[in-house]
């Protein structure tokens, strides 16, 4: 269960380069409103879905693209007690991802 809210928690933060995202993770919002600890049943259903839509998705739509100086840059940042991410986008498409573990004396207790 845990592992499949990480991939809808994935998919919707990057929510601006992936139109038609509520259609692709109906399949895994479903199974994921169980109680907290639910085994979940690998269907061929989830699988393509998984296969065909987010991962074809992921690996389409994320390329990075050549920003353009004349034009804005939008900056989307996110942190947790553990991890640092961001990317960098224009028009909506990607420019750059930074993502980072920190280390034992960094992390937010």
């Amino acid at each position: 269960m845990t592992e499949v809210r990480r991939l809808i928690g994935m998919v919707q933060y990057y929510r601006d380069f992936w139109p038609k995202r509520l259609h692709m993770l109906k399949p895994f919002t479903a199974v994921s409103s169980g109680k907290k600890g639910t085994k979940i049943k690998w269907t061929p259903e989830l699988e393509t879905a998984f296969k065909a839509t987010i991962l074809n998705m992921v690996c389409t739509e994320t390329l990075l693209n050549y920003p353009d100086s004349s034009k804005p840059l939008d900056i989307h940042t996110d942190a947790s007690d553990y991890q640092l991410g961001a990317a960098i986008s224009q028009e909506g498409k990607p420019i750059a991802f930074y993502s980072r573990k920190l280390n034992n004396s960094q992390v937010w207790n």
